[in-house]
């Protein structure tokens, strides 16, 4: 939010997250939940004249009645967050029984080796260069910018005419077709990457 204005007080205030249901003399009643940590708000963007937006409904529900035979929850609570029970038995000291069921880990190797697979090899440009018929240097060349200028001296315009494949000055790849080798740095190509060298010679 602009302030506009020069900030010379600072309001601190803890946001409403939430809300969420506690037992109170055997009733259930909703409760506000704050941030727990305040942040800063200048003087001037804040108002104190509102009234609330959201007033709290009264539920006047017991336990059994919030949570009756047969209600499906998910935990909340560590070891077993995000377990799903069912409520079995009702209780009168302001708790109820519940079964949770524990699903075993799905086995995701099969995933990883597929995904593997279907990744794209990367080769060094000197092989790339060598099943292309080019110098290192050209491939390079294409696969990045290459700015030609016009033959009218007073224009300024340039074109770029490489492939923009890879990117040297930002030092960023491209996904599926360059990658840069960590330790080397020198540029990988995948076989996309060849094929569209190779059609670009092709055209041109």
């Amino acid at each position: 939010v602009h302030a506009y204005t020069k900030t010379e007080i600072l309001v601190y205030a803890c946001t409403l997250e939430d809300k969420k249901i506690v037992m109170t003399e055997e009733k259930a009643q909703y409760e506000k939940q704050w941030s727990k940590h305040a942040a800063a708000y200048a003087l001037q963007t804040t108002r104190t004249d509102l009234e609330v937006h959201e007033p709290l409904p009264q539920l006047n529900m017991t336990l059994e009645q919030l949570f009756p035979l047969g209600t499906v929850v998910f935990s909340l609570e560590p070891p077993s967050y995000g377990a799903m029970g069912t409520v079995v038995e009702g209780s009168k000291n302001q708790r109820v029984r519940v079964f949770f069921t524990y699903e075993s880990e799905p086995n995701t190797e099969h995933m990883k080796n597929s995904v593997k697979r279907r990744a794209p090899r990367y080769m060094p440009g000197n092989q790339v260069a060598h099943n292309l018929g080019l110098s290192p240097h050209v491939l390079s060349r294409i696969t990045g910018t290459i700015y030609i200028l016009s033959e009218n001296q007073e224009s300024d315009y340039k074109l770029n005419i490489g492939l923009n494949l890879k990117f040297n000055k930002r030092n960023e790849e491209v996904v599926g077709y360059t990658k840069r080798d960590r330790v080397l740095g020198n540029w990988m190509y995948s076989h996309k990457a060849e094929e569209e060298v190779e059609e670009y010679m092709v055209v041109f």
